[in-house]
């Protein structure tokens, strides 16, 4: 499991934790994380970048060190993409 942290990129400052496994499905997520995606959400996390922008997410996911960053377009709950800072919280190795 990879804990991601994610944050608007705008005035408005959304702060949210989610913990992804090995194929980038969401595993849990904190409060904030199910207020701004929705409680439903069931999807891999990679399905709601922006297409653009996946492989870099999935580069930050799979090689990334912790604490490293990336700018990508997210959708939330609304039909908009939005830009997340997403920021890798914990390096998991590889059994």
């Amino acid at each position: 499991m990879l804990p991601i942290s994610m944050e608007l990129s705008e005035s408005e400052v959304i702060e949210a934790n989610c913990t992804v496994d090995n194929k980038l499905v969401i595993r849990m997520g904190d409060e904030r994380f199910y207020r701004a995606f929705g409680d439903d959400i069931i999807c891999g996390m990679d399905l709601l970048i922006y297409p653009d922008d996946r492989e870099a997410f999935k580069e930050l996911v799979y090689n990334g060190k912790q604490h490293e960053m990336v700018f990508v377009r997210c959708k939330l709950k609304e039909p908009a993409y939005r830009w997340l800072l997403v920021c890798k919280m914990a390096v998991v190795e590889k059994a």
